[in-house]
């Protein structure tokens, strides 16, 4: 029973908000489940998931209730052919059944052995299938698996195929970026063609760039997606998976998206819209979406009978070891166009890569009466059949959610992986605990501990002022059961209860739409109980976030200067100059570094012989409250000193550091926009030329979070010689991983982004397109082609300007350019610089009509206002 709140405690403009506004706030539309404010799309909300009085949203860990009942026999039959993976690695998924005309075919990817070739199978129904010649993959690709599924037309007696890309080459290495693109094949999948990217992530990367995401984590894109043709409604539906890992490891949180493109269109490129804040307007080619399901949503069928869409699918984070695996889910939605599903732990079935292939065998169960086959099959070549019978009535089980980093990732548009949120971990002084509790210490907890209990009535409570709250608990096979109160009243009771998985990154309390203004309090009580399956009734608190406008050193770290308004620069006793962030593709230095050993990392200062800075800028006006424990080397020398300036004022001043003893901060400081608070450390008692190098590593990791706020205000960039494209991110116009845009930005003349003449993938026009990540005015253009083949020169182009990079407006147009000739150290260069009328923009855009051939050495982006050439000077060559 959830108690009736106080009306004062919630924002009384609520519903007032903009769907995208409350979605941000909320971050929960992403499941497709959150009660928008009135006047917008209604939305069924799953029986776990509930709407308080007011419209906002509430979500607890526990049972769910299924609108339908199963149940499920093993079946005795044999093998089929198609299904044994003997000869291979392990399966994956990546298996697809199809049916042409009156034979059913499997085309199953020779994961890792044969990357080349894909296995084709055909027969009267998938346990009388029989191997046929081998079919080939699209020109070029040499990492592209078919799975999820396929659809033939009948009409034109051709197969389209929705194929999972990763990076070149025979061997899969990390970093590394994914991509939907569509093949299509006249005789029967024999060989394919490809026709374009189809489904691309908004932060699609190429390898050298992924230093680029900010903190400790990076996206690896869309790709390992579920298809369902449903001709109720007329679309094609793909359901990627998303993941975010660590750069120190290859661990994948998953979650789902949702696409889709009407059957008339046949599946073509820049025909795919992604479901994003309950509609489907965003573009599935670098546009926006939102999480749908926590994992893997790669079965689906039509229950006639149910009315209803039920699917099946595999939870787990990679890799999937024991305590990383949550099972196999199954679950339903009235309505592919509304996402609205309800899903649960389904214990009967064996985890594993699967397919749901109707009850007779023939062909896919895109629609079933009342039952299906359920195929599973694993590592060590493991294999079941399920036989799964629907029917009318109620199933009672464990929800799942997704896993969520520690950090949010700005860069991702769905409302809860980009959150913005300050998170406390359970060590925090603001903990208020009572009855009894033991620190725990796990290295996969936040900030590697835990306080644990399962004392009944043993509580902690914290205060926070913001519209929303999160409570991070261990969910795991022994955990329990807690209730929980807001601002004194009862709200929900959480059961931390995971049958198999052992996790520490799944939220298990949510409330949004509080008062953003008023102080709330969050007490969670340990009850003593448990699920009855569960072996213990332990409560292991994490941490809990709430939305603020928090700006934490090592969320917001990046390779990217003034990315997430952080910067990195050492100071020699009279200047600042600014550090260099270094890279090699292979193993990229993770931290900003400058001359005499001096460097910043994500949550760290070395000074060596200078002092290592840490610099951050107001983006706006407000009251912030700074916080940090600083902490110096335990095999230092004891000569640290550490301090806090605001625009060259202290405000902490130079305080000496003993090593390995902490030193705390927290204060508050109004700041007005582009006020510059700067953290440094170096040595005492010594001038900075003459502090040994190598002297150590300050750990050091402030949190600046604005208590109170007031809107920022756009400041024009001031006219300078400073390159605003310069380490940049670039990207094509086809997404290829060898591809190389990003060195047309990096300062050196000699790489380039080149489209060679026979390039497979690249047809018509081209382009490269800059992400300048803030809006600045603009009035120069300057690229560069060092290439002593002519017909790599540019010489018709257009420069593009779009806030949004998706709506483009033209700048500046040349047709048939005539330039001079230089040579830089030999080799035939041209340079053309353009000055156009001065304009506003994030995303800008060298745009070739002619596509390939071409080369781009450099292109940089100044504000001028008609002062002479900044760009980089071009020796003669011999």
């Amino acid at each position: 029973m959830i108690n009736q709140d106080n009306e004062s405690e919630f924002h009384p403009q609520a519903t007032e908000w903009s769907r995208r506004e409350f979605l941000r706030i909320s971050g929960q539309l992403g499941l497709a489940s959150a009660i928008l404010p009135a006047g917008a799309s209604a939305m069924a909300i799953p029986a776990h998931r509930t709407a308080a009085t007011d419209g906002a949203y509430e979500y607890a860990a526990g049972e769910v209730t299924l609108p339908f009942s199963y149940s499920i026999a093993r079946s005795s039959a044999p093998r089929p052919e198609g299904l044994d993976f003997s000869h291979q690695l392990n399966p994956d998924n990546c298996q697809v059944f199809v049916r042409m005309g009156n034979e059913l075919w499997e085309f199953r990817s020779q994961w890792i052995i044969n990357l080349g070739t894909v296995a084709r199978f055909k027969g009267p129904d998938i346990d009388h299938m029989t191997r046929v010649e081998d079919g080939t993959y699209p020109d070029g690709m040499t990492a592209c698996w078919f799975l999820g599924g396929m659809w033939y037309d009948e009409s034109e007696q051709k197969l389209y195929a929705p194929m999972h890309v990763e990076q070149d080459g025979i061997r899969r290495t990390f970093p590394g970026s994914r991509k939907i693109a569509l093949g299509t094949s006249t005789d029967q999948g024999k060989t394919w063609h490809y026709e374009g990217d189809i489904i691309t992530s908004e932060n699609y990367y190429y390898a050298p760039d992924f230093f680029k995401f900010s903190g400790s984590g990076y996206g690896i894109g869309v790709a390992d997606f579920g298809f369902y043709v449903d001709k109720r409604d007329g679309y094609f539906y793909v359901f990627p998976d998303d993941a975010w890992t660590s750069r120190e490891s290859n661990i994948r949180r998953w979650n789902s998206r949702a696409a889709r493109c009407s059957i008339t269109d046949k599946m073509a490129p820049g025909k795919w819209k992604y479901f994003y804040n309950g509609t489907w307007d965003e573009p599935a080619l670098g546009g926006k979406s939102s999480t749908v399901a926590p994992s893997h949503l790669w079965g689906i069928t039509y229950s006639t009978p149910l009315n209803r869409y039920i699917c099946m699918f595999l939870a787990n984070q990679d890799p999937p070891t024991h305590d990383n695996i949550d099972g196999i889910f199954i679950g339903s939605c009235t309505d592919l166009g509304k996402q609205d599903w309800v899903w649960g732990y389904c214990p009967e079935a064996p985890f594993g890569f699967m397919n749901l292939i109707n009850s007779d065998g023939t062909g896919v169960a895109d629609v079933s009466s009342d039952s299906f086959r359920f195929y599973s099959y694993f590592a060590n070549n493991s294999f079941d059949r399920m036989d799964i019978k629907l029917s009318p009535g109620k199933t009672t089980t464990m929800n799942l959610q997704p896993r969520y980093m520690f950090e949010p990732h700005p860069e991702s548009s769905d409302p809860m992986l980009g959150r913005v949120t300050k998170i406390v971990g359970s060590q925090s002084p603001e903990m208020k605990y009572t009855g009894s509790w033991i620190d725990q210490a796990n290295p996969a907890s936040y900030e590697g501990q835990s306080s644990q209990s399962a004392t009944r009535n043993s509580s902690v409570e914290f205060s926070f002022q913001g519209d929303a709250v999160y409570w991070r608990a261990l969910c795991s096979p022994h955990s329990g059961k807690a209730e929980i109160y807001l601002d004194g009243a009862l709200r929900k009771t959480v059961d931390c209860y995971s049958p198999q998985s052992t996790s520490y990154e799944q939220f298990v309390y949510i409330r949004t739409g509080l008062s953003p203004t008023a102080k709330h309090t969050i007490k969670i009580v340990v009850t003593g109980q448990k699920n009855p399956k569960a072996t213990a009734a332990t409560v292991n608190h994490i941490a809990f976030e709430y939305s603020a406008e928090s700006y934490k050193a090592s969320a917001g770290f990046s390779g990217l200067m003034g990315k997430n308004n952080w910067h990195y620069q050492q100071w020699n006793g009279t200047e600042y100059s600014d550090l260099t962030f270094l890279t090699d593709e292979a193993h990229p230095r993770l931290y900003w570094s400058g001359s005499g050993d001096c460097a910043v990392g994500g949550n760290y200062l070395v000074p060596g012989n200078s002092h290592a800075v840490r610099k951050w800028i107001a983006p706006h006006g407000g009251t912030v409250r700074i916080e940090g424990v600083v902490v110096a080397d335990p095999q230092s020398d004891n000569n640290f000193v550490a301090g806090i300036s605001v625009n060259g004022e202290t405000i902490w001043p130079d305080k000496p550091l003993i090593a390995g003893q902490k030193l705390s901060h927290d204060l508050r400081r109004t700041v007005i926009q582009g006020d510059a608070v700067i953290f440094m450390a170096g040595k005492k008692g010594l001038a900075a030329s003459t502090a040994p190098a190598n002297s150590g590593k300050v750990t050091w990791d402030p949190v600046i979070t604005f208590t109170e706020s007031v809107p920022p205000v756009w400041q024009p960039n001031q006219p300078g010689n400073r390159n605003l494209a310069l380490h940049k991110y670039a990207r094509s116009k086809v997404l290829v991983s060898h591809y190389r845009p990003f060195d047309a930005v990096d300062g050196n003349l000699n790489t380039a982004f080149t489209m060679p003449a026979d390039d497979v993938f690249s047809s018509g026009d081209d382009w490269l397109q800059l992400d300048l990540e803030n809006s600045y005015m603009l009035d120069r253009y300057v690229f560069v082609a060092q290439t002593a083949d002519s017909a790599y020169r540019p010489s018709s182009f257009k420069l593009l300007k779009s806030d949004n990079g998706f709506a483009w407006t033209e700048v500046d147009s040349v047709t048939n350019a005539e330039f001079a000739l230089e040579h830089y150290y030999a080799i035939p260069l041209v340079r053309i610089t353009r000055d156009v009328p001065a304009f506003r923009a994030r995303y800008v855009r060298l745009y070739l009509p002619k596509g390939k051939p071409f080369t781009i050495s450099a292109f940089e982006l100044y504000y001028a206002q008609g002062k002479s050439s900044f760009s980089i000077p071009i020796p003669s060559g011999a």
